[in-house]
């Protein structure tokens, strides 16, 4: 029998099976990825209309999202691309069907972005359905992030919670992305490549690279987001329910941040286990948030034995880069810096800062040095902090 929820047609079946699968499948290209698979899943209708036309929804969907270049950028990522002088260079993008050709990245002026670098042939990348769906599946994790954004930009205020507008969720999918790029080039095993030193200002560095293609708002909104991602992980991933409160009520149970009481330790552990990318990160706040120590530790050491080798450096590049341009555009105070922040509420009237939405660097280096900077000396080198996984034997060295 019929559910009572369900509203049926004269005929006894549900009105749904009245909607004609035209009308279905332009719905499912409007959707977020997440919200598509969802709907689909929902019904047996709904899932084979969705198999059905499944190359032309995804490939609709995803071009149309704000962080598609990015993605498209860490999935095509390989070794080769770890040497500054290849690192993100302009590349072609097709996606092969059984009867033509779609472009997803077409190199167009991009050369002449890049007028400092020798020539290059211009790499070509041929994606199958199983490449498509894999970045479907990466926008997917975009999404997880997107709806979990305003749980974490108002989790001391959950009275001022709200929906995020269209223009911030454009802000907050191209952040994560952009963490993600980050993540897969320098603190993942992937390139294992690792650099003793921090990001220094003014060098040629592949870690300040990344953020110098970045205008200045969207490495403000960058610096936003990953200041929740730190809150996060301390909060939610690295404090564990480690003390029982026994009060007239009953009792509760007392969160404890990891290398409490060990000085500057639980800051240590929460910038080392900020090297998980946003996929990472997203299954261990799913599956162990707030769980025992031992177990989240060694859940993470069988994935990546070395995770203690260092700590994120992102954090380090963002302000070296917001230095720089705030050098560069002879600003005297970091108080006259504009803060651009995802939520609408976090951001000035861009009327009046609109010099800083199209300043990046596009080439990934430092231009030419306006006159009021004849000279600015290099940072003394400095080592990039020794990771700490959070395990009891830990060695400060």
């Amino acid at each position: 029998m019929p559910s009572a929820n369900v509203t049926l047609q004269p005929s006894g079946k549900p009105l749904l099976y009245s909607i004609p699968n035209e009308l279905i499948l332009e719905i499912m290209k409007l959707l977020s990825p997440l919200d598509a698979s969802n709907l689909a899943l929902s019904s047996q209708r709904l899932f084979l209309v969705f198999k059905g036309s499944k190359e032309s929804i995804l490939i609709t969907v995803l071009q149309r999202l704000p962080e598609i270049n990015i993605l498209l950028y860490t999935y095509t990522a390989h070794k080769d691309e770890s040497h500054f002088e290849f690192m993100l260079c302009p590349r072609i993008i097709e996606y092969l069907r059984e009867n033509f050709t779609i472009s997803l990245m077409e190199l167009g002026g991009a050369s002449q972005e890049f007028p400092n670098r020798r020539p290059l042939e211009v790499p070509k990348y041929t994606l199958t359905t199983q490449d498509i769906e894999q970045i479907w599946n990466m926008a997917k994790v975009v999404d997880w992030w997107v709806e979990k954004y305003p749980r974490l930009h108002w989790r001391d205020n959950s009275e001022d919670r709200r929906c995020l507008r269209g223009s911030e969720v454009a802000r907050v999918r191209k952040a994560v992305a952009r963490w993600w790029l980050y993540a897969k080039y320098h603190h993942g095993s992937t390139f294992n490549r690792f650099s003793v030193f921090q990001p220094s200002t003014w060098t040629v560095d592949t870690r300040l690279h990344h953020i110098r293609l970045m205008p200045t708002s969207e490495i403000n909104e960058l610096w936003h987001l990953w200041r929740l991602v730190r809150e996060t992980v301390s909060k939610d991933l690295c404090s564990s329910p480690e003390k029982v409160c026994h009060c007239k009520q009953g009792y509760s149970v007392e969160l404890v941040p990891w290398g409490a009481g060990e000085g500057r330790r639980h800051a240590k552990i929460v910038k080392t286990y900020m090297k998980l990318d946003p996929e990472q990160l997203r299954y261990y706040l799913s599956h162990y948030a707030n769980w025992k120590k031992s177990v989240t530790i060694s859940s993470v050491s069988d994935i990546e034995p070395n995770f203690a080798r260092d700590s994120e450096t992102l954090s380090i590049s963002l302000s070296k880069v917001l230095g720089e341009r705030k050098i560069f555009r002879d600003v005297q105070s970091w108080a006259d810096m504009p803060q651009f922040g995802i939520v609408d509420e976090d951001r000035p009237s861009e009327l009046h800062d609109t010099k800083w939405l199209d300043d990046a660097w596009p080439d990934g280096r430092v231009p030419p040095l306006p006159a009021h900077v004849p000279f600015f000396p290099f940072d003394s080198p400095s080592i990039v902090a020794r990771g700490d996984d959070g395990t009891e034997t830990f060695f400060p060295f």
